[in-house]
């Protein structure tokens, strides 16, 4: 009898130290995670809860959002509901960071244009460190080697705000549904910014405010999957559209040129004889 309470006071004290040790994990992962996003982006982010699986390798956070820097009016950027991380352990022994999956759901992404012509997207530290070049490596005793084989990427809507040049500024909602898009070989948290960024920007049709569609996708060109190649095709689909409007528009200036020429003939006054 006695053996049975020892059995089961030593039970109820490896339970209360994996508890506790989960806890105390979830507690550094979340600080952790915190600091390394604010860090990678740039930007103030909350975090309301996260759990980290006992005998799994995978990574739930609920409710993190991310804060508009100062200069942009309304406080909030994004909102993510949920992200899931399944990870390795082995390889953060040794300096490196294997992610098998990487799934961010968004609700919203909120694009901000201030007074100043300014976009908040253009804020994000992948965006205005790395501006048409490659993000800039970190010296080698400091960087941990990166691999992220999936991303799976949800985003519900996107909000636009204008204030540039308004006395009220424009509030446009664009539902634009980028449902589980796969994105393949990404090897920062940079590039998943860039590649958010830059699918947002395509989905909701705001490539003329400001945001250079190139710098976005600079550093990209290994990233694979069906995410990258249905952005692709939009990204080219665009970029005719835009060419198309340009030919028109060059079509039409021709055609007032010669319409201008022909009343000038008009007006000529005959050359006596």
């Amino acid at each position: 009898m006695k053996f049975k309470k020892v059995f089961l006071w030593l039970g109820i004290v490896a339970v209360a130290v994996v508890v506790a040790s989960l806890l105390g994990r979830s507690l550094l992962i979340k600080q952790g995670l915190q600091s390394g996003v604010k860090k990678s982006l740039g930007m103030e982010l909350t975090i309301r809860e996260i759990n980290v699986g006992l005998f799994r390798t995978d990574i739930r956070v609920e409710g993190l959002k991310i804060y508009n820097p100062e200069g942009f009016e309304g406080e909030l950027l994004a909102d993510l509901p949920l992200i899931f991380v399944d990870y390795e352990l082995g390889p953060m022994l040794k300096d490196k960071v294997h992610l098998h999956e990487v799934e961010l759901n968004i609700n919203e992404i909120v694009v901000v244009r201030n007074k100043n012509g300014e976009v908040n997207l253009n804020r994000l530290k992948p965006i205005s460190a790395g501006t048409g070049k490659a993000p800039t490596k970190r010296p080698p005793e400091e960087e941990w080697e990166m691999k992220i084989d999936r991303l799976i990427l949800t985003i519900n809507s996107v909000k636009f705000v204008d204030y540039f040049l308004r006395e009220e500024p424009l509030t446009i909602e664009i539902p634009i549904g980028v449902d589980h898009e796969v994105f393949e070989d990404l090897n920062s948290v940079d590039e998943i910014v860039q590649v958010v960024a830059l699918r947002t920007i395509m989905a909701a049709g705001l490539t003329n405010i400001g945001i250079g569609v190139e710098d976005l996708a600079a550093g990209l060109e290994d990233v694979r999957g069906e995410g990258m190649r249905r952005l692709e095709e939009i990204t080219e689909k665009a970029s005719e559209a835009v060419e198309e409007v340009d030919q028109e528009v060059k079509a039409r200036l021709d055609e007032a040129e010669e319409k201008v020429e022909e009343f000038l003939e008009k007006l000529r006054v005959p050359e006596e004889k």
